[in-house]
This record gives C-alpha cells, sequence and structure tokens, in this order.
C-alpha cells in the first residue's frame, strides 16, 4: 500500500489547502514515482513501508487504516520524560446528561466549529425535532462532534451556554480539572492527533468518528508542574465574560432603537414572516 497527497487532488482542492499549481504538479510526477519504485521493490519480494502486516487487514483494507502511524511520536514523548496516556483514561463520557424532547419546550442547541468553538446553532421546538432524546451541557464540558472532530471541531462550552443541548451527534466529556479540559482539548486539535483521528474514520456513515475509537489514541499526559503558567482558565473565564458583556450591550442596543423607530412591532413581524423563505 502506499499513501499519497497529491494524486487524485485537484487545483481548486490544492489552492484550499495552501499548495501552490507549480507544487500539485511536481507533487503528482514525485509521488508518481515513487509509488512505482516501491511497488517494483515489493514485486522483488523486499519489504519496506509500504508492506502491511496480515494482521492489519483483518477489519479493513483502506490504505489509512493500515498504514495509519499512529502513536508515531510515542518515542519521542518517551525520551522527553513524559508518561504516555490513552485519552480515554483522563477524559470521561458523560452518559447521563440525556432528557427526552418535550412537544412545549424550546432548545437552544450548540455547535462546534472546525476552529474549536463552542456556537449557538439552531433554536427549535421540542416539536420541530427529530430527537426523541437531547443532552444537557454543562460549562468547562469538552464538547466533540463525532462528525467533525477529524476536521478540529473539538472545544469546550462556555459559561454562557451552560444547560444548553446538543444532539447524539456529540460526544460530551469531562476533565479532571479546568486545565486539563485546556491541554487535552489542545492536543486533540494539533495535526498529528487530527490524523490519528482521521485514521479510524471510513468515509461512510458521513464520516461519523467513534468516541470508542478516540479514546484509544495515546498522548502525553498533562502535567501542571510544567504547563500551569501558560494554560490558565481565568484566561478563558474572563474571555466568557467579556463576551456575555458585549452580547448584553448588543441586545440593548437593538431593543433600544427597535422600539424608538418601530422596526419591530407587529407589523414589522408580519412582513418578515412573509418574505422569509421557506424551511
Amino acid at each position: 500500500m502506499a499513501k499519497s497527497l497529491y494524486l487524485g487532488m485537484d487545483e481548486k482542492s490544492a489552492r484550499r489547502i495552501g499548495i501552490r499549481e507549480d507544487q500539485l504538479i511536481s507533487g503528482k510526477q514525485t509521488e508518481m514515482l515513487r509509488i512505482e519504485r516501491d511497488f517494483l521493490t515489493y514485486s522483488d519480494g523486499i519489504p519496506g513501508k509500504y508492506s502491511v502486516s496480515v494482521s492489519n487487514i483483518h477489519d479493513r483494507l483502506d490504505v489509512k487504516y493500515c498504514l495509519s502511524g499512529n502513536g508515531a511520536k510515542v518515542p519521542h514523548w518517551n525520551a522527553l520524560g513524559l508518561k504516555v496516556i490513552k485519552l480515554g483514561n483522563v477524559l470521561k463520557r458523560m452518559k447521563d446528561r440525556g432528557e427526552r424532547v418535550e412537544e412545549d419546550e424550546t432548545y437552544q442547541l450548540l455547535q462546534v466549529t472546525y476552529g474549536g468553538e463552542v456556537v449557538e446553532g439552531e433554536l427549535k421546538d421540542g416539536s420541530e425535532l427529530s430527537y426523541s432524546k437531547l443532552f444537557r451541557v454543562k460549562e468547562w464540558d469538552v464538547l466533540l462532534s463525532n462528525m467533525g472532530v477529524g476536521r478540529g471541531a473539538v472545544g469546550i462550552v462556555p459559561s454562557f451556554h451552560n444547560g444548553r443541548w446538543v444532539s447524539n451527534e456529540y460526544t460530551i466529556l469531562r476533565a479532571s480539572s479546568k486545565e486539563e479540559a485546556i491541554y487535552y482539548v489542545t492536543l486533540l486539535r494539533t495535526k498529528e492527533i487530527l490524523a490519528d483521528i482521521l485514521a479510524f474514520g471510513t468515509g461512510m456513515n458521513r464520516g461519523r468518528i467513534k468516541w470508542s475509537d478516540v479514546s484509544s489514541i495515546e498522548v502525553p499526559e498533562y502535567n501542571g508542574n510544567v504547563y500551569k503558567k501558560e494554560l490558565r482558565p481565568v484566561d478563558f473565564e474572563d474571555f466568557w465574560k467579556a463576551y456575555s458583556r458585549i452580547t448584553e450591550i448588543r441586545g440593548s442596543q437593538k431593543a433600544m432603537l427597535a422600539d424608538r423607530l418601530k422596526l419591530e412591532d407587529e407589523e414589522a413581524e408580519l412582513r418578515w414572516l412573509a418574505h422569509k423563505p421557506p424551511e
């Protein structure tokens, strides 16, 4: 088996990730020659990085899984004297947050961006939801998108979203401390760990990745003596307070202008609803 980056990539996709046209062309040529050379060497019975152990192909045959390279940095971490642990040992899944959806209740859903921000999603009445159960989050939860985690969609729930809701397309986790939440979320959003996560994705079912797989990924354990000065929860909490304050100011400014200028009276509401595209 052989991995490739450039072969099969079009110019538009290359531009999106910062690869110039000349890099794309030369990269394709280099990869093609390397894969041809490796195949001929393999055909001569010479083992190499392209050889796949039989034990790796019992369940799956896709290249990224069979040649995943997961745990490649473990020797480096060991050389630094760091203890290596599995994510499932330090981030605990919160399984008891589910509540039955009530038709006459309104639910503010949350989502996680690829940039790692937990933001408001749709505001839905229970009668509009296809889910029979939603899950309530708490501040400082680690929220992981089952569909988007491989692209960085994992973040920390801020205080102003405390008590809001996510569907079963999200996994709610909890670290032992605020500092550890910052540390492990930051690790989860690095290229090395994201590559480890993506190795589990099949490409089917919209790329959903299970926590049971992510929990087995190895990372250096948090060391408070080393990172205490850099990973400060108060920095997050100060930002959350400032964000809440500016949101409050925006709301009061809008209410003042709308009231004085009659911009959100019943007539305006009816016009907006009549012009609004159907959902």
